[in-house]
């Protein structure tokens, strides 16, 4: 799907009356939108079915994904200005939430972090069984704790085992870099006597890794550490 002239003018009179918001200017004197934005909500849905049905049969094909670059710019910019523009009749929250997870596509990581922080958790309420609620925690990357869930949702089940693994995944991230600075301050050959410290600091497990001749500080009030061999081979 391709925006035609015509949904382009409308997405920019959008743009234009998001603005004039922004900017506190009177209703009186904000331009006027003769067709209503909410036209465009299906095509702008309807990128995103393209990219996830190119994404199913192609994978993450370099050509494939820069040929739908722009309707998908076009789709976040609508997002974002139909919540900006008060005329929306749906939820900014959920308005919002597919203007981040587009921008995110489009590659622009820091436009998505800056409306996924506009959300309140509360308005995540979206009949969802609880996917846009995995969709804001995977969005805002705050990785702990994982996404909060009513025991009611319906993909409680699913979203754990993705939340765990993507927390894994980071986790393993860290601990091995930790590993590799504990063994270049060990020596070259010190990686087989490296231990792994995990210290828990308000409710985030932070892990530290360290030579195994080094001395281990006991942790504090408030804190637990378990300190236990790796057994790597370099």
């Amino acid at each position: 799907m391709r925006p035609e002239k015509s949904s382009r003018v409308l997405l920019a009179i959008t743009r234009s009356k998001a603005k004039m918001f922004e900017y506190g200017l009177p209703e009186s004197e904000h331009i006027k939108v003769s067709r209503d934005p909410a036209r465009l909500l299906r095509l702008a849905v309807g990128m995103l079915g393209d990219l996830a049905a190119a994404v199913s049969q192609n994978g993450t094909d370099k050509a494939g994904m820069a040929e739908l670059s722009s309707p998908l710019q076009f789709a976040a910019r609508y997002f974002d200005a139909y919540a900006a523009s008060e005329l929306a009749q749906a939820s900014d929250g959920h308005l919002l939430l597919l203007a981040s997870a587009t921008y995110y596509l489009c590659d622009f990581p820091g436009s998505a972090g800056v409306l996924v922080s506009r959300i309140r958790r509360e308005e995540l309420d979206l009949g969802a069984g609880g996917l846009d609620r995995l969709l804001w925690w995977l969005l805002r990357g705050e990785l702990t704790p994982g996404p909060d869930l009513s025991a009611a949702s319906r993909y409680q089940d699913a979203i754990g085992l993705v939340s765990c693994g993507i927390r894994e995944f980071y986790g393993g991230r860290e601990v091995e870099g930790a590993i590799q600075a504990a063994a270049m301050k060990a020596g070259a050959n010190g990686i087989d006597d490296v231990v792994e410290l995990r210290v828990e600091r308000e409710r985030r497990e932070v892990v530290i890794a360290r030579p195994a001749d080094e001395r281990i500080q006991l942790a504090r009030h408030g804190q637990h550490g378990i300190a236990q061999g790796l057994g790597l081979q370099a």
